[in-house]
């Protein structure tokens, strides 16, 4: 079929899911948990088409109340074109099918919009930046809707592959990231040090967290310096705990104190000292329930209301009963906001922590900590 939309399944739903694929049992999982029995397929990697019978709207409820961990980004299909085509005629197309069609007419004229799209195993020639930029044209010329292609409230996506071509409307709340495919818009750099930078800047941003200006942050396991570099970008001051030295770069700058010292050494240093932070960070290479047991130990170093983000590597066995147990450990002394498989995390979680007055150490919580 050339041109064409495709039939969708009678009475069947079908959503793009976006995930990693060493996670695509789980991600899947967070789906058919709230609905039912799903039908997926992949598309390419790390991108699956889901199908299912129930009110997609279950699934948004329960993820507006706790976001899902594993899938980066989804949105619902409301038109499929099955294309045999050049670059060009797809375009010429998907003109033609969004005039005929209602799509873009449920377009909210309050609301700003954007339209997102990926290629993916398709034409060479395709660029997603022509394309997009022919769907937000059309959309205000027969709407008349303000595009934003930053902070859009309402999303047109389509996803082009070889097999064809979907597309959906949605807000952004309900796509789970503002990104096409949850992928953050960080451009590469060159001078960055390791790809443990991009993690730490993600993160930030996934879970919209502002660092007070010259506040006082601790990263453990701070060697070379990735995130320290991009907490200094962002006007904190660091303290700077590893074995392993930093770059000379952040030796050097005087809103640097490192200490060239195993965490645990640290500790006992800080806590004589009465030192207090407003964050938090550890990227450290330890198992899960070491990682998390170390939060608690320096959960008293933490300001009221302080925040803390760690990533939980998760390169065991029976990975996920051990990220289990870290999560009731760390529970010991903070909230837990969210967790996250995020798009620069590679087999690891990220988690974000915030320290609450109220919490304590109970004595039959600390059996979670030996």
């Amino acid at each position: 079929m050339t041109g064409g939309i495709t039939p969708q399944k009678t009475n069947m739903k079908t959503v793009i899911v976006s995930f990693a694929p060493e996670f695509s049992t789980l991600a899947l999982n967070e789906l058919s948990r709230h609905l039912g029995e799903i039908q997926s397929s992949p598309l390419a990697r790390g991108i699956y088409t889901v199908h299912f019978h129930k009110p997609l709207k279950h699934l948004l409820n329960a993820w507006k109340k706790q976001p899902p961990i594993y899938i980066h980004h989804m949105f619902p299909v409301h038109k499929r074109l099955a294309i045999e085509a050049t670059a060009k005629d797809l375009l010429r197309q998907l003109r033609r099918v969004l005039r005929k069609s209602t799509l873009l007419r449920r377009l909210d004229k309050t609301k700003t919009f954007a339209a997102q799209v990926r290629a993916v195993d398709c034409f060479p020639s395709v660029s997603t930046e022509v394309v997009s930029g022919a769907i937000e044209n059309l959309a205000h010329k027969i709407t008349k809707t303000r595009v934003d292609v930053r902070t859009p409230q309402q999303v047109l996506s389509a996803l082009i592959t070889a097999r064809g071509t979907w597309l959906g409307l949605s807000t952004v709340e309900d796509n789970i990231s503002p990104w096409p495919g949850g992928g953050p818009p960080i451009a590469p750099d060159r001078n960055r040090l390791n790809r443990a930078e991009y993690k730490l800047i993600e993160a930030l941003m996934t879970f919209g967290i502002t660092l007070p200006l010259g506040g006082n942050t601790l990263d453990l396991g701070a060697g070379p310096g990735g995130w320290t570099r991009v907490l200094l970008s962002l006007g904190q001051r660091v303290t700077a705990v590893s074995p392993r030295s930093l770059v000379d770069e952040l030796l050097q700058d005087e809103r640097v104190q490192y200490h060239k010292l195993f965490a645990e050494e640290f500790h006992s240093l800080a806590m004589s000292k009465g030192a207090k932070f407003d964050f938090i960070t550890n990227d450290m290479y330890l198992v899960p329930q070491d990682s998390a047991r170390l939060m608690v130990q320096f959960a008293p170093l933490l300001k009221d209301g302080g925040q803390a983000i760690v990533t939980l590597k998760l390169r065991c066995k029976d990975w996920r009963k051990v990220m289990s147990h870290a999560f009731r450990i760390l529970r010991t002394s903070f909230i837990i906001p969210r967790i996250k498989h995020l798009f620069f995390n590679h087999r690891e979680v990220t988690v974000w922590l915030r320290k609450s007055p109220k919490k304590s150490v109970s004595s039959m919580e600390t059996k979670l900590l030996k």
